[in-house]
């Protein structure tokens, strides 16, 4: 007589017709191993994420500058993104304004993964979600922007 495996949330009795995966319950479809024979989910020892101070320091410094050098690029209405083989670009008026609001999503990218260090939380997944909209968001207006001041010329220009 073969032994069936009852589950500790749902009390069913897996049968020889059942088709579920073995670790599965037929019924409600818990994981047996994530269940005590209570129902409660077991507790897993959660470990928060570790962000190196050097990475910490890094980020903090770099978001810093990005937001001191893009708020000084829209006073004086010109943002200069120097490039490695060419003169680089200048963004000036609605272009400096789209730069400027990449690299406030850029700091938001770099000051969550601080934050991330320091929440003791189980909700990595909701800092890499907030990471990836803004990384996402910042690069799509950069690439917005460098597209217009390609295309729409500077009156001092």
């Amino acid at each position: 007589m073969k032994d069936f495996i009852r589950c500790p949330k749902c009390e069913y009795v897996r049968t020889d017709s059942d088709i579920n995966p073995d670790w599965q319950c037929p019924a409600c479809h818990i994981a047996y191993s994530k269940f005590t024979a209570t129902g409660e989910r077991l507790l897993r020892k959660y470990v928060p994420n570790f962000i190196p101070f050097s990475d910490r320091i890094f980020n903090i410094a770099a978001s810093f500058f990005l937001l001191i050098y893009g708020t000084y690029g829209l006073m004086v209405n010109d943002i200069y993104i120097p490039g490695k083989r060419s003169r680089g670009i200048h963004f000036y008026d609605e272009n400096a304004i789209m730069v400027y609001a990449a690299f406030i999503c850029a700091s938001i990218v770099m000051i969550s993964v601080v934050i991330d260090h320091y929440d003791q939380r189980d909700n990595e997944h909701r800092y890499k979600a907030v990471g990836r909209f803004f990384k996402i968001s910042g690069w799509v207006l950069f690439f917005i922007a460098c597209v217009l001041s390609l295309f729409v010329p500077h009156e001092g220009a």
